[in-house]
């Protein structure tokens, strides 16, 4: 039984990360998180700012993005704006995404 939880938990939560995946992927916005320390974070990020991804990328490059991904389906790759540096935003502990004049409450 506890094994059924777990994967219906995981499914729904899988849900849940690609949502949040769409909206920070599609437009600059800010988004809120909860850091690894508990604080609370904003972060104003640039999709379109990332470095060569995808078919582009040197095949070593390629091999570490899939394994990455498959280990920690979590996390995501984003162009925090005012550092000018990629960081990796937990979409577990997203708490809002501002886009434009909407915002999104999780």
């Amino acid at each position: 039984m506890g094994y059924l939880r777990q994967a219906i938990a995981h499914e729904q939560a899988e849900a849940d990360y690609a949502a949040k995946r769409d909206l920070i992927q599609k437009a600059a916005c800010t988004v809120e998180f909860i850091k690894a320390d508990g604080t609370q974070r904003a972060m104003r990020v640039e999709p379109r700012k990332l470095p060569v991804k995808g078919e582009k990328a040197a095949k070593p490059a390629q091999r570490a993005t899939k394994a990455k991904k498959a280990r920690h389906p979590h996390l995501l790759p984003v162009w925090d704006a005012d550092a000018a540096a990629i960081r990796s935003v937990n979409l577990a502990t997203v708490t809002r995404i501002a886009t434009g004049n909407a915002g999104h409450t999780f």
